[in-house]
Parts: C-alpha cells; structure tokens; sequence
C-alpha cells in the first residue's frame, strides 16, 4: 500500500478544491499547493530512480490546471476540475502502462525480495493491480464527466460528483487488498 502515496499531490488538489464554490483563487490555490507536494515527493523518488508516471502526470496537469483556471470563467473551471483531474489521472495510469512501467512495481519493487523482481507473476501482478486504478480511474473521470452536464446543486451532480467516484475507489482498494495478500504470500513463499 505504499504506493497510495502517489495519489497525495492528487487527494491534495481534490480536497482544497472540492469547496471551491467558484471562486477561482481556491482552484488555483490547490493547482499550486498540489504542485509543490508533487516536487516535494518527486525529488526524492528522482535520486532513487522510482519516478511514476503518476509524478509526471502531476507534474504536467497542475500547471496545465492553474493556467486552465486563469483562461476560462470560474464556473466553468468550477464545473470541470474534478473531471480534468481523474482523466489526468487515468491518462498517467495508462501511460505507465502503455510504457511497461506501472507505477504499483516502482513502489512493490523496494518491499520485496530482489529475487522476485523480475518473476513473471510478481510483474503481471503489479500490472493488474496499476490496471484496476486505472479503471477505476477512467469510470471516474467518465462520472465527473457526466456530473459537469448536470446543475451542480442537483441529486445527480452529487452521485456523480462524489459518491460514484468514492465508492469506486472504496472498490479498487478492497479488490487490491485481496491482489496484495495473494502478492505477498507469493513474495514469502519465493523468499523461502
């Protein structure tokens, strides 16, 4: 689970712009406060070469994101921040993917043994795990999506706004949780 720590520039920009009310000061705000924690975390993760492409993706969005703000009115930055992040953060899942360097091996690699490190099933579950997020991700980004279509004070906006994409990550985490156990009694069964 140590690689939840990827997502923290991303849950940092979630949460402070999550009230955002359209004003466009929160949002740019949480663009600059997320930024910073990305480099805080990528300088570190640089010199020990475990860069993911969840740390490039924040690096690209949230600059990308503050000057979205800046271009557009506030309601409309208002209306797709959330949508904008989770498809930003599908797209740097999948391209970890795409580029055979899922971001769930870069953070398994140090905790576990170096023998299995390049075993298929160690990799293939590393893999499958980056995959589930992204999923989860990508069904996410397609709810906020259709939330942006809806009145934002509306039922609707809510469920897809907010309880679709949490309960989808309460679902990625208890289906990994599962994926983990398995992976670790394989690390244990190979280290012995």
């Amino acid at each position: 689970m140590s690689y939840l720590i990827g997502f923290a520039p991303w849950i940092v920009f979630l949460l402070l712009a999550g009230n955002n009310t359209t004003e466009r000061e929160t949002l740019l705000h949480a663009s600059v406060v997320a930024f910073i924690v990305t480099v805080v975390l990528t300088i570190p993760s640089a010199y020990k070469h475990r860069v993911t492409s969840l740390d490039i993706g924040a690096l690209v969005f949230f600059p990308i994101m503050f000057v979205f703000t800046l271009l557009v009115t506030p309601e409309t930055a208002d209306q797709w921040a959330s949508a904008m992040s989770q498809g930003a953060l599908a797209i740097a899942v999948g391209v970890g993917i795409l580029a055979n360097r899922p971001f769930v091996y870069v953070y398994a690699k140090p905790g576990a043994p170096p023998e299995v490190w390049d075993q298929a099933w160690f990799t293939s579950t590393c893999r499958r795990l980056t995959m589930g997020w992204f999923i989860g991700f990508a069904a996410m980004a397609a709810s906020t999506v259709a939330g942006g279509f809806v009145g934002q004070s509306s039922d609707a906006a809510l469920w897809l706004n907010w309880i679709i994409p949490i309960a989808l990550v309460v679902v990625v985490v208890k289906w990994q949780a599962g994926i983990i156990d398995k992976m670790r009694d394989g690390t244990l069964a190979a280290a012995g």
